[in-house]
C-alpha cells in the first residue's frame, strides 16, 4: 500500500514540476528568450544541435522533451522548431554511458533551493527562473521515484495479474496508455 501512495506522490510530483515549468517558461517568454531560441533552432540542424548538447548534459532525454513541450505550450518555440530538438534529444542519449560518471541526481536538491529562494524573489524574471528550476527539480525526482518503485509495485500481487493481463491484449494496453495521457495532459491545463 505504501508503494502504491508513493507511486501516486510521484505521479503528482511530475505533474506538478511539469506545470511550473510551464508557468515559469510562460513568464519568462520575453523577447531575449524568443530570440535566443530563435538563434538555436532556426534551421533543423541547429535545434538538432542544441537538443544533442541540452540532453547529453541534462543526461534526460524526456526532462529535455518536457521542457521542449512547455516551450511550445507557452508558446515560445513552433512545432517545426521543436522537430530539430526532439532529434536531437535521440541522439544526445547516447552520450549518457559517456556522462554516467556524473551524478545528475546530486543536483536536484541545489536546483530545487535555488529555485525556492529565487521563487520568493520580488523581481518577475527571478521569479520565474525559480519557478523553472523548482520544476526541472520536481521532475528528476519524480522520475528517480518511478525508477526506484518500478519494481517494488511489480510484487505488489494485484500490479502483478494486471499487467500480466495486458500483456495479452494489445488493444487494451493502448487504450490504458492513452487514457492516462489524457488524464496527465488534462491535469497540466
Amino acid at each position: 500500500m505504501l508503494y502504491l501512495l508513493l507511486f501516486v506522490f510521484c505521479i503528482l510530483l511530475f505533474i506538478f514540476g511539469m506545470t511550473i515549468i510551464r508557468i515559469g517558461l510562460f513568464n519568462l517568454s520575453g523577447e531575449k528568450l524568443k530570440l535566443l531560441l530563435m538563434k538555436l533552432t532556426s534551421t533543423p540542424l541547429k535545434g538538432m544541435l542544441s537538443g544533442t548538447i541540452i540532453t547529453a548534459i541534462l543526461q534526460s532525454s524526456s526532462t529535455v522533451m518536457i521542457i521542449t513541450i512547455g516551450l511550445i505550450s507557452a508558446r515560445i518555440m513552433t512545432f517545426p522548431q521543436a522537430i530539430g530538438v526532439i532529434l536531437g534529444t535521440n541522439i544526445g542519449t547516447t552520450f549518457k554511458t559517456e556522462l554516467i560518471t556524473f551524478n545528475l541526481g546530486a543536483a536536484v536538491v541545489p536546483l530545487a533551493v535555488t529555485g525556492a529562494v529565487l521563487i520568493l524573489f520580488k523581481n518577475r524574471g527571478a521569479r520565474s527562473i525559480g519557478m523553472f528550476l523548482f520544476g526541472i527539480a520536481a521532475v528528476f525526482s519524480a522520475m528517480k521515484g518511478f525508477e526506484r518503485l518500478s519494481d517494488p509495485l511489480t510484487t505488489i500481487p494485484f500490479i502483478h495479474r494486471s499487467l500480466l493481463s495486458l500483456n495479452g491484449s494489445i488493444l487494451l494496453s493502448v487504450l490504458i496508455g492513452q487514457a492516462s495521457r489524457q488524464l496527465s495532459s488534462r491535469a497540466q491545463q
